[in-house]
């Protein structure tokens, strides 16, 4: 199901599916690795406080707005499998 990354629950891996805004919103979180794809885990997301959300080896601080913009599914199946059947051993337990 489809929901904008300020709707995620804190420490889940979520896979981003798309962007919704402009080119230059769109460049410049593609520069920060947000690109369709990118499985990102949301750390801290309070309701009018900046998004905290960790890509890769890295960490982010987002507003509100942009990550209100950022569509992600959940990685994981009931069977805790990636949706294409791959395991996953998420960023953060490292």
């Amino acid at each position: 199901m489809m929901m904008p990354l300020t709707m995620a629950k804190p420490c889940q891996d979520m896979k981003l599916v798309e962007v919704h805004g402009g080119d230059q919103v769109k460049r410049r979180l593609e520069s920060l690795g947000l690109v369709p794809g990118a499985v990102i885990s949301l750390i801290n997301s309070n309701c009018g406080s900046p998004v905290i959300l960790a890509v890769k080896s890295s960490r982010l601080v987002l507003g509100q707005g942009v990550a209100q913009k950022i569509m992600v599914v959940p990685c994981f199946s009931n069977e805790g499998e990636l949706e294409n059947g791959a395991q996953y051993q998420s960023s953060l337990s490292r």
